[in-house]
């Protein structure tokens, strides 16, 4: 609707009354690009949510078990009444896709220990002899890497909880708190052991709980993802026609990393703002993905952030709605609204189907933290130096500082126009 036809909607549904049992589904784009205006024909009268209507986002009003168990049985269907797939004995998501531990996950990127004991070495040449002792005994990669970032915890933080002493004493005990330790940071510190043995391309995204937290609680996401899923799948089987269900984590990765790419390739074409909306999200995407390779993991898994004050009032709103009714940015609701259009207390979130190609977390940790006005500005308008600057005060106040950006090869503005 244009903002006239909009008014026009708006005074039809204020005008409803009780004993006209009518009810109208309106379905638009969420945010202000669907509901443009509240206002109706009669001046000065708005329509009032809840009171007037309420407003349904079948994506931020689906919970997020409840999202994964839908896109199950919906699976479940398909595969059960395609013959193909039914011959094959494959009837459920976990049949179809293979998946990976957090242990089998490291291990495929460290295949020894080397470069942890040259990490050792170097940021604890006192206390090399003690860590690598306890590395002799343990044969967990997972085990090793996650230890030595709480290492870098305590001494950023001078911590005396979390010298190398006393975490080589959690880890040897094998105790509650080193178990702690391996669920809350385990995931996380894939990233920063990726970046430690440069071989970024051995993160893995694969598995039903990744595919479908990549899909970011759209059904039509996921139907994306399985398809292409699927498709890589078979160009690989014509080749070798051994190859049968589950699809390889190989295979999975390969596939959500170019659709992520062609999610990000649409951008460009999009009929407003697209140069503003791609800044934004490679500027966010480069910026989880930095923080992600943290060597403390202070805030592990980071992909969503608050915006400090009103967003209605600031010169970018527009662009930033955009971002919001192209689905760029998630809103996941606060518990304090004032109304379901009120913005205030949200937080936002980089649209997971972007985290293969920047390598971030999809999953929804920790938060960056209130962005104010100006850094949005920067985000969605600001030049590279700005935004450079932006990315340095997060790599210091994060963790992250002793990680390179990728802002002049990946990100360059060359190729972007």
């Amino acid at each position: 609707f244009s903002e006239a036809q909009q008014k026009v909607v708006n005074s039809r549904i204020k005008q409803i009354k009780q004993s006209d049992h009518t009810t109208y589904r309106i379905f638009v784009k969420h945010g202000k690009a669907g509901l443009h205006t509240t206002a109706t024909l009669s001046e000065n009268q708005q329509i009032q949510p809840i009171h007037d209507f309420n407003l349904i986002n079948l994506d931020e009003d689906t919970d997020a078990a409840e999202f994964s168990a839908q896109q199950h049985r919906i699976a479940e269907r398909y595969l059960t009444l395609n013959p193909f797939f039914d011959a094959l004995g494959v009837h459920t998501l976990d049949q179809l896709l293979a998946s990976e531990s957090a242990e089998d996950q490291a291990r495929r990127i460290a295949r020894d220990d080397k470069k942890l004991r040259e990490y050792v070495r170097k940021s604890y040449p006192a206390k090399s002899a003690l860590i690598e002792s306890w590395f002799d005994d343990e044969s967990r990669v997972l085990a090793k890497v996650v230890a030595l970032v709480i290492m870098n915890q305590g001494m950023r933080r001078r911590n005396a909880e979390k010298t190398p002493e006393a975490v080589v004493r959690e880890f040897r005990a094998q105790s509650q708190r080193a178990n702690d330790w391996l669920h809350n940071y385990g995931r996380g510190t894939l990233f920063w052991l990726a970046n430690l043995y440069a071989l970024p391309k051995n993160l893995v995204y694969a598995g039903s709980d990744m595919v479908i937290t990549v899909a970011g609680r759209n059904v039509r996401t996921f139907l994306e993802l399985c398809r292409a899923i699927v498709e890589e799948w078979f160009a690989k089987r014509k080749k070798n026609e051994q190859i049968n269900p589950p699809i390889s984590v190989d295979i999975q990765t390969v596939a959500l990393r170019k659709a992520a790419e062609n999610y990000r390739g649409v951008i460009r074409s999009l009929p407003m703002h697209s140069r503003q909306l791609l800044d934004l999200t490679d500027r966010l995407g480069q910026l989880f993905s930095v923080l992600a390779k943290s060597s403390t993991q202070s805030e592990p898994e980071i992909n969503h952030f608050s915006i400090d004050g009103d967003p209605e009032r600031e010169s970018w709103y527009d662009v930033f709605q955009t971002a919001y009714a192209e689905s760029i940015l998630l809103r996941l609701r606060g518990n304090k609204q004032k109304s379901d259009t009120d913005l205030q207390q949200d937080d936002w979130q980089l649209n997971p189907c972007f985290a293969p190609h920047y390598a971030f977390s999809p999953r929804r940790k920790k938060k960056l933290g209130a962005l104010s006005g100006s850094q949005m500005q920067t985000l969605l308008c600001g030049s590279d130096d700005d935004f450079g600057r932006l990315l340095n005060v997060y790599k210091k106040r994060l963790g992250g500082d002793g990680v390179e950006s990728d802002q002049d090869s990946l990100f360059s503005t060359a190729g972007r126009k």
